[in-house]
């Protein structure tokens, strides 16, 4: 991993072959989301300030090509449902393996990167 000002970058492969780029939310998501590119977004329910709900509502919106991996720990099958009704791409809930996200990550990078659909939720 290479760490960043706003996150980090995560590699699978030779660093000229990313895999991940995210961004903690500690600024302007308006200004990241213009700003800066990303492969996906993981993204936490429980967040300080705004709600991670809001969150993937404003992403689908502004980043809709981007899937977004939705985790809480305060989940159930409604915040599933509503994560799924707002786009999330695959919805994770805690305690999860590191695998369980590193092979959801590798879906995306074939569904998504081929061209081809493949929501997890």
């Amino acid at each position: 991993m290479t760490p960043r000002h706003h996150g980090h970058t995560a590699y699978r492969g030779p660093p000229s072959a990313p895999l991940l780029r995210s961004s903690i939310v500690r600024t302007d998501l308006s200004a990241l989301a213009e700003r800066e590119r990303f492969d996906a977004v993981i993204l936490d329910k429980q967040l300080p300030g705004p709600n991670g709900l809001d969150l993937l509502s404003f992403l689908r919106k502004r980043l809709p090509a981007v899937p977004v991996i939705f985790v809480t720990a305060f989940g159930g099958p409604g915040v599933a449902m509503e994560a799924a009704r707002r786009g999330a791409y695959s919805y994770l809930e805690k305690p999860f393996r590191i695998a369980t996200v590193l092979d959801t990550l590798a879906a995306i990078s074939m569904h998504h990167f081929e061209g081809q659909p493949g929501p997890q939720v």
